[in-house]
């Protein structure tokens, strides 16, 4: 009978050592991936540096024109805001100043008029930093830090639009969106040279998740450009 008992007991401990030892081979994995993942940490806030490079202004005919674009998408079939510098086209065209418009695919919503001077100095240049971010219920998207020697400084407050949309994160905003959409629209002889300079993605607090330095040319003056 000892026997016996005793087969019985040890049994009884080889599978509960087998199990116990399954249970510690299945955590330590799980263990192990937990670790590695992380929460992304959300874009809410972006930055494009710009300058266009006027060459010889043309103000009688309103020369030149030009606009960009920047959209929180990877295309403009949904939101996007643009800019038309040195004209104003809604809901009427106008000549000189610059214009903010929002648009949903194909249709316009919104726009807001900024001022009404012409480019008018040889060999002057326009500088500014377009803005987009989110606050997970409206997408604002304004210009800062602008200056030209027609205009003088601008931007700010009086140059920012604001429309609701529950975007959490603006991950899937391309400059590539923005640079092919953006170009001269009239007069390209008197400009020589539109680029984007840099773009910054910003968290919410604050924090420089990431950046881009590499100049993107817009558009080169050459003898056959029109």
């Amino acid at each position: 009978m000892e026997s016996l008992k005793g087969f019985k007991r040890e049994k009884t401990l080889r599978r509960y050592c087998a199990f116990a030892g399954a249970g510690i081979l299945l955590a330590s994995p799980v263990g192990t991936l937990s670790a590695f993942v992380a929460d992304p940490v959300a874009v809410t806030r972006i930055e494009e540096d710009w300058e266009l490079d006027v060459n010889e202004p043309a103000s009688q005919s309103c020369s030149p024109q030009f606009h960009t674009v920047m959209s929180p998408y990877g295309s403009l079939n949904g939101l996007y805001f643009q800019v038309t510098w040195n004209y104003q086209e809604l809901p009427d065209v106008t000549e000189g100043g610059l214009q903010l418009q929002v648009w949903g695919g194909a249709e316009d919503f919104a726009s807001r008029d900024a001022g009404s001077g012409y480019l008018s100095n040889d060999a002057e240049r326009v500088s500014w930093t377009a803005v987009l971010s989110t606050d997970s219920m409206h997408v604002t998207f304004g210009i800062e830090n602008g200056y030209s020697a027609s205009w003088g400084s601008f931007g700010g407050e009086s140059m920012r639009v604001r429309t609701p949309r529950p975007i959490a994160s603006l991950d899937t905003y391309s400059t590539d969106v923005t640079t092919a959409n953006s170009w001269i629209t009239y007069g390209s002889n008197r400009v020589n040279r539109l680029v984007l300079k840099a773009v910054r993605r910003y968290a919410a607090d604050g924090t420089l998740l990431s950046q881009e330095t590499q100049e993107r040319v817009i558009f080169q003056y050459s003898d056959q450009s029109n």
